[in-house]
């Protein structure tokens, strides 16, 4: 988990978007509510959030189902959802927007230049 934090925090600062902050969930159930992924939504919804780096889907569920249909609103309500790279270990110091991709989705995550203003 601290490795994924550290890797998500400076990929952040290379690719030139603010400072992450964190949502955390862990040891909640779904059926039990998740408030910070709530807040994040809500975040999102006010336009507070307009993109979001993971290290996967799993961070959202265990369920593949599941995980994919909350990227897939998190979309709809207007962020864009980076996962990091996977397949091998991951440097944030090498990694380039061109090694990132749409969480989910075999597409590059092009958009990340429209994000940084």
């Amino acid at each position: 988990m601290e490795y994924h934090r550290q890797a998500l925090e400076y990929l952040a600062m290379r690719l030139g978007l603010p400072e992450p902050v964190v949502y955390i969930d862990d040891g909640r159930r779904h059926r039990d509510g998740l408030p910070r992924l709530e807040s994040l939504e809500q975040g999102i919804v006010n336009g507070l959030i307009d993109a979001l780096l993971i290290p996967g889907p799993f961070v959202f569920a265990l369920d593949d189902a599941v995980a994919g249909a909350t990227v897939r609103r998190l979309e709809r309500r207007g962020c864009l959802v980076i996962e990091l790279p996977s397949g091998g270990p991951f440097s944030p110091r090498t990694a380039t927007p061109a090694g990132l991709r749409r969480a989910g989705s075999r597409q590059g995550a092009g958009a990340l230049a429209e994000i940084r203003a």
